[in-house]
């Protein structure tokens, strides 16, 4: 199709009968014949990723069977995702060098509904810096593994946060660090809120 043609700057006609291999670069078409193997082994759909022409796409290729479960054909469908990897990129950047303590949370309910808890999904060095907990060490557990003495207020908040999608924006002291934050929590995801913060003990 015209797509294509464009990916691959030639004319669509010109596409017709040609092996897809020698209309790719060396390295693109080294990693096109392993995938087209590993599919054609397994009968199952392989996804994988490649660059080219300083472009990034996202392929995957099914294997079509006959009757008998042989693979007969391959079709293969790519979609451009360098945009997509550009602004991931940026948020990785900002996510690190940011000023402020970022970090993403899951909430934790109990069978009522209730918020009584919250985990650690990822935290910004400048967290780590601000709060003196370090990201290895607090992701993928809960805050009341990690700081047992937190006050229900902030667990209260966040939950009102992640449940109903309302942000917050407010002060409050952690008693279990010994320091005042100014918060702008959001929900990110259902079930989930991120918050951005400031040190303002001082």
């Amino acid at each position: 199709n015209s797509i294509l043609s464009e990916r691959l700057g030639l004319p669509g006609m010109d596409l017709l009968g040609r092996n897809v291999y020698g209309l790719l670069p060396e390295e693109s078409a080294s990693i096109r014949r392993a995938k087209s193997a590993e599919a054609i082994a397994s009968g199952r759909p392989v996804y994988f990723e490649d660059q080219r022409n300083g472009m990034i796409f996202e392929n995957t290729i099914y294997p079509i069977l006959d009757g008998g479960g042989q693979v007969t054909r391959l079709a293969v469908f790519a979609a451009d995702i360098t945009e997509r990897k550009r602004a991931e990129q940026d948020y990785r950047t900002l996510f690190h060098e940011m000023l402020e303590g970022f970090a993403v949370h899951e909430i934790i309910c109990d069978r009522r509904g209730v918020p009584t808890d919250y985990r650690f999904l990822a935290v910004n060095p400048a967290f780590e810096a601000m709060t003196g907990l370090k990201a290895d060490q607090i992701v993928g557990r809960t805050v009341r593994e990690v700081l047992p003495d937190t006050e229900p207020v902030w667990i209260e908040t966040y939950g009102r946060v992640a449940l109903t999608g309302e942000p917050a924006f407010f002060q409050q002291y952690a008693a279990a660090i010994r320091r005042h934050f100014e918060v702008a929590a959001f929900r990110p995801a259902p079930n989930q809120f991120a918050c951005i913060f400031s040190d303002i003990t001082d």
